[in-house]
């Protein structure tokens, strides 16, 4: 992502108290500005590039789990979820196969230490935070 030609315009586009509404997966092409697709986790990488712009106070992110686990909750009934990670360890646990996020997503917000949080779109109070 070029932070240097999009904030000025990602502020200027997404100002007000108005419901904004932003086509996720997509991008422009360094090479020829034309449309890329993001691919798996685009969506969260979006939302984290959108945030670095925006010089968010968090980045909240709504999965069908509650947050990085100790085991593949599909594999593994008793896996329990992690309360806190850094930055390095999410992008690792990405990185190495834990689907939650793509490796990606984390380095738009840990550039300007943006807390992220993780919340289950199938249980109440279950977001769990990144730690810094």
């Amino acid at each position: 992502m070029d932070f240097a030609r999009s904030i000025s315009g990602v502020q200027r586009c997404l100002t007000g108290n108005a419901v904004q509404i932003v086509p996720i997966y997509y991008g422009v092409s360094e090479q020829d500005d034309g449309i890329d697709l993001l691919g798996r986790g685009g969506s969260d990488y979006s939302a984290a590039c959108i945030a670095h712009c925006m010089d968010a106070l968090s980045l909240d992110i709504w999965k069908d789990v509650p947050g990085f686990m100790t085991a593949d909750p599909r594999h593994v009934r008793r896996g329990s979820t992690i309360p806190h990670l850094s930055y390095v360890e999410a992008a690792e646990l990405a990185y190495f196969g834990a689907s939650i996020l793509h490796p990606m997503t984390l380095e738009p917000v840990m550039k300007k230490a943006i807390p992220v949080r993780v919340f289950s779109c199938r249980q109440r109070g279950a977001g769990r935070p990144l730690s810094r």
